[in-house]
């Protein structure tokens, strides 16, 4: 909870992704990356998502897995408002793995 005791949380967040997409003689392939960084009041958060895609040509079945990881500092580990990923507490991680067959 902010200061003002109103139960909004003061967010940020920075981060970039990367998706590379490869033509295979059956299908297509798809490799992708998000990552980001930033802060829910004063506690550092970083999350990353990293997931592989196979489609057939015809686009009738698909296969996917994905791993997702969440990371709040919950220790107040930001001075000067600033984003901080060094010296990392992870005060609490939440992460999964998931798998999808369509």
């Amino acid at each position: 909870m902010n200061s003002s005791g109103d139960g909004i949380i003061d967010t940020l967040r920075v981060g970039g992704d990367l998706r590379w997409q490869h033509p295979i003689p059956t299908g297509s392939a798809t490799l992708t990356a998000e990552l980001s960084a930033g802060r829910d009041e004063r506690d550092n958060v970083y999350t990353q998502l990293y997931q592989a895609d196979y489609l057939t040509l015809n686009r009738k079945f698909g296969v996917s897995a994905q791993f997702r990881r969440f990371n709040q500092d919950i220790q107040g580990n930001t001075t000067g408002g600033g984003i901080h990923t060094h010296g990392w507490k992870g005060g609490k991680t939440d992460a999964s793995i998931i798998g999808e067959l369509t």
